[in-house]
């Protein structure tokens, strides 16, 4: 189902990130969207867990003879101590639309959101050496929350340090309380019955995160608008999700950069 969306609905993205995509999901995204999108996948997989950032571009703006693979590159960044789960970064740089090339980044971060900076500022330090004069744009399930505490990455202090990149996202800070993009509430005759709350709670702000970003170079790019989707057919409602139409927990985010 969650193929279908993207082919039906979202086919019109010029870049399309996705995180934790299993080998059989990145096989149906193959038979799908092979007429419109290059499907670009890390040369190492996470065959552990099957949990895997991937990128798909649109086949008429870039040009996958170009692709090449930074992901080794990027992790090098990563301060001594510091590591990230196989599959959960996947960066490259591709020659896109007007001439230019562009470094795409496909993370995700750890549950509790503690890895999401660390990738950030490898990007950040990888593309200032080695790849200044492209395009950086990234998609993240960074796991943020709305409340600040030492356990977990929050969407304020998340939002602070990718400012100190020089970096905006598809979120203004207006919109953090009243916008999220992932639902931990569950009905009572669903999966996950510890989560399962009832009508009145189901959508406070515990149980709705603000956790999906898209990122860029505020000098580069400039927002022209941003939405999400919880239905499949291009519209956001604010109930429960997973949904029999819907069977994801994360909305799909959507936004329209225009360079600078």
């Amino acid at each position: 189902r969650l193929v279908d969306i993207l082919a039906q609905t979202h086919a019109a993205a010029d870049v399309i990130f996705i995180q934790e995509a299993s080998h059989a999901f990145i096989d149906q995204l193959h038979k799908a969207m092979d007429d419109s999108h290059f499907v670009l996948v890390p040369a190492v997989m996470d065959e552990v867990r099957k949990q895997n950032s991937l990128t798909l571009v649109k086949k008429n703006k870039f040009m996958e003879f170009s692709c090449k693979e930074i992901t080794s590159e990027v992790l090098s960044y990563l301060e001594k101590g510091q590591s990230v789960a196989p599959g959960d970064v996947f960066a490259i740089s591709i020659l896109g639309p007007h001439g230019k090339r562009y470094v795409l980044g496909s993370m995700h971060g750890d549950t509790n959101g503690l890895t999401s900076l660390p990738m950030m500022d490898a990007l950040h330090k990888c593309v200032s050496e080695r790849y200044a004069d492209q395009v950086v744009i990234v998609g993240i399930d960074a796991n943020t929350i709305r409340k600040e505490n030492k356990k977990s990455e929050s969407v304020l202090n998340f939002h602070r340090k990718t400012q100190e990149m020089e970096m905006g996202s598809c979120w203004k800070e207006e919109e953090w309380d009243v916008s999220w993009t992932t639902c931990s509430a569950r009905t009572f005759i669903q999966p996950q019955l510890q989560k399962a709350q009832g009508s009145s709670n189901a959508l406070s702000k515990e149980t709705t995160q603000l956790k999906d970003w898209i990122l860029f170079y505020n000098w580069q790019l400039w927002l022209e608008e941003v939405h999400r989707d919880n239905t499949g057919v291009g519209v956001f409602e604010e109930k429960v999700m997973p949904t029999m139409s819907f069977p994801s927990d994360h909305a799909l985010v959507s936004a329209t950069l225009n360079l600078r």
